[in-house]
């Protein structure tokens, strides 16, 4: 089938492809995990947001950051918990995207036996002085 040369084709794009919005943890899912369980990871976001937070919890939750360029990361602390959601927000505090913490350790046992008998517990590996 052949168009007239007089017809216009025009394409449109629904507003959910081209404002796709990314927001990741890293590591997927955290393995390092200190003495209360808890852990760190990286956040980072690509959105065509001009300014976004992040916030933890809910949309309403506790500020981690301040406003950051559509286009970044920020690190957590030492305090990331299985389950813990953040919230990419926009400067109307409407939400962008969210990302869920998963966490698969658990605190070390505070049992020596336990400990010796998955830790080393030579000070110094071989080869070391």
């Amino acid at each position: 089938m052949r168009l007239p040369v007089n017809v216009l084709l025009c394409l449109s794009w629904p507003p959910a492809v081209l404002a796709q919005t990314t927001f990741t943890l890293t590591p997927a899912v955290i393995i390092q995990c200190n003495d209360r369980g808890s852990g760190t990871a990286q956040l980072s976001w690509r959105t065509t947001e001009r300014t976004v937070k992040v916030r933890v919890g809910s949309v309403n939750g506790p500020a981690m950051t301040g406003f950051e360029p559509g286009n970044g990361g920020a690190a957590t602390g030492d305090w990331v918990t299985d389950g813990l959601v953040f919230v990419l927000v926009n400067a109307n505090g409407n939400e962008v995207a969210k990302a869920t913490a998963s966490l698969t350790c658990r605190a070390p046992s505070s049992n020596l036996g336990d400990q010796l008998a998955t830790q080393s517990y030579f000070p110094l590996e071989m080869g070391n002085r």
